[in-house]
């Protein structure tokens, strides 16, 4: 497949002998002078085969030679080049290889179409053809849907940079157009020309790369990202991660995930862990495309909030309860282990509370984050459909609503799709959520509790009208609604869908992996004795193994960046303040200090004066 770069390269630094059929351009810029040429046919037609070919795949049938020889006698039929264009692109998406992205290479085929007559036009003396085609610049039609595709295409500042540079090289082609300027014109197209294939140097390898799903298709967590990409209607890639063979403690995959857990992820250059960091990225990255999984206002704080709070419910609270229920219902009978009763009956009671705060909420929304269907519903679905299996499903039948919403999220059609895969039961390890600053509290009223948080839990928030709680899902919103106020605690770029996915997994590893292990250690060390308990040797022991092993990838993460999501301070760190503050005054201390780089990390985030006033 011909590239934009080596079709540059030939076509801006060597002359041609074509006749007639050449632009000279030279001018005088401060120092250096500027000499360029190229051939007509290859201009215009090297953009058009180029971006009709991103994103395809293996096109061996013999009509493409056809159509290839029909593009290159296109030249001066406008009509004829515009038939073939229809005609490969009806091809191709009959043979379905057309990528996520349809939408977008759609408006990129349109600039490189408007791109190729502008610059027949300026090739032919004729700027007000060339005028036409431009119209205002950005106000045209071509030029704010190209733009929409920059924007959802470009993950980087390298990216974002030619983009800058195609628009202003665009803006001074219109203007030197409208003065009937030529050599301007010449110069300003061959700057925008050039600025869109170093954007497209940077971008089309990574749209042919598409998605890959490293995990198994029976694990829950697996499952919860391919909902998301069934929802999404996205072509992706799931490579079969055998836990059974322990292949997901091992390299490669432990370069993907240092925690050895799947799914990990990859979309282009981007790789991710964290199945639900993960969504939230295809969620947003992909927001055009399917089924919307944000609100329906996605952009407005409050709503965002009611459903950061659902996702951190069905991550603390359901998620720990109902995936104990899978391991002795269903997976402990499949690997030939007797499932224990009594813990099914603790752990039913305990998925009985939360499916009651789901069925009140459920007699208010049709959702559980509202309306419409999000990404809240979406992360409970692979587990629900393991324990509509076993005798656990009377508590979701018992509860009108609850069993209408159940019956609702898993007749979706992507639910129905990941039904299918289930040649292997995977063990799914009980994991336990605890969090140090969200632990019940007997001193809560009970009707202030449920007033304001149905779990009995700390904290609960008001801003004006708006209640909220869930302390995670809390700072999100302090962090979106007050942006521009005191500091961002959000990444630099906050709009650039890739930064903030990076600051969703170590949102997802700090509540996970961090928090567990090292708010057990601060019961165990503090807390225990303000309660007159005793210290359990033999839980501080087993928690620090843990912790070690987490602050293990933390100190080869911060061995790149200052912060644990990049160069700048983020809700990321600033979750992980409150437990440090606490496991400083505790023998766990060393698990700090002994790692130069996790060491310089902690100092410097609780010297900030916001760790400091927490301290008073």
């Amino acid at each position: 497949m011909p590239t934009l770069n080596s079709f540059f390269s030939s076509t801006l630094s060597s002359p041609t002998s074509s006749k007639n059929n050449q632009i000279a351009c030279s001018g005088n810029t401060k120092n250096q002078t500027l000499s360029l040429s190229w051939n007509r046919r290859e201009l215009s037609l090297g953009f058009m085969s180029t971006f009709l070919a991103v994103g395809l795949v293996g096109n061996n049938d013999r009509r493409s030679g056809d159509a290839n020889a029909a593009i290159l006698e296109a030249d001066d039929d406008e009509e004829l080049l515009e038939k073939v264009k229809q005609d490969r692109k009806k091809r191709i998406e009959r043979q379905a290889v057309l990528n996520s992205a349809v939408k977008e290479k759609g408006y990129l085929q349109d600039l490189v179409y408007n791109l190729s007559k502008v610059g027949q036009a300026i090739e032919n003396n004729d700027l007000p053809a060339a005028g036409l085609v431009l119209g205002n610049g950005s106000d045209t039609e071509w030029v704010k849907t190209a733009n929409l595709a920059f924007t959802k295409l470009s993950a980087s500042p390298e990216e974002s940079t030619e983009v800058e540079t195609f628009n202003s090289s665009l803006a001074s082609l219109v203007t030197s157009v409208n003065k009937n300027d030529l050599e301007s014109s010449k110069l300003a197209f061959v700057s925008s020309a050039s600025a869109f294939e170093k954007w497209s140097s940077l971008t089309v390898p990574k749209l042919m790369a598409g998605i890959k799903v490293f995990g198994n298709a029976t694990s829950p967590s697996t499952r919860r990202v391919l909902l998301a990409l069934h929802e999404k209607n996205l072509d992706f890639e799931l490579v079969n991660i055998d836990l059974k063979d322990g292949e997901h403690k091992k390299e490669p995959f432990l370069s993907r995930n240092p925690f050895g857990k799947v799914p990990a992820f990859e979309d282009g250059d981007l790789k991710l862990f964290e199945s639900r960091a993960i969504t939230q990225y295809i969620a947003h990255r992909y927001e055009s495309q399917g089924t919307n999984l944000l609100p329906a206002d996605s952009k407005n704080p409050s709503h965002y909030a009611i459903m950061a709070i659902g996702m951190e419910v069905e991550a603390h609270q359901f998620d720990p309860v109902a995936s104990k229920l899978v391991w002795e219902q269903v997976i402990k009978n499949f690997v030939g282990l007797t499932t224990d009763q009594a813990i099914v009956a603790e752990e039913e009671a305990k998925l009985a509370k939360v499916l009651d705060v789901y069925e009140a909420r459920l007699k208010e929304f049709k959702y559980l984050a509202g309306e419409t269907f999000t990404l809240t519903d979406l992360h409970h679905i692979p587990v629900v459909q393991y324990l509509l299996g076993t005798p656990t499903k009377k508590l979701f039948t018992e509860r009108p609503r609850v069993n209408e919403w159940v019956a609702e999220v898993t007749k979706r059609p992507a639910s129905q799709k990941i039904l299918k895969f289930s040649d292997t039961l995977l063990p799914l390890p009980p994991g336990e959520s605890s969090s140090l600053y969200t632990r019940k509290t007997s001193t809560m009223s009970s009707s202030m509790s449920s007033s304001r948080t149905p779990f009995g839990q700390v904290p609960a928030f008001e801003d004006g009208d708006l209640k909220l709680f869930e302390s995670r899902a809390i700072t999100q919103y302090i962090a979106h609604r007050y942006e521009d106020q005191g500091t961002n605690l959000l990444p630099a770029d906050s709009k650039n869908i890739a930064q903030y996915a990076t600051m969703s997994i170590g949102m997802e590893v700090e509540a996970h992996q961090f928090d567990p292990a090292a708010s057990k250690l601060a019961w165990e060390q503090l807390f225990k004795h303000i309660y007159g308990l005793t210290t359990d040797q033999a839980v501080v022991a087993e928690q620090e193994a843990k912790l070690a092993k987490v602050l293990d990838v933390y100190e080869a993460r911060l061995k790149e960046f200052k912060y644990l999501a990049g160069e700048t301070f983020t809700l990321t760190d600033l979750h992980h303040i409150p437990v440090i503050q606490y496991l400083l005054g505790t023998p766990t201390k060393k698990l700090f200090t002994e790692r130069p780089r996790v060491n310089e990390w902690v100092a410097e985030i609780t010297k900030r004066p916001a760790s400091q006033k927490i301290l008073q």
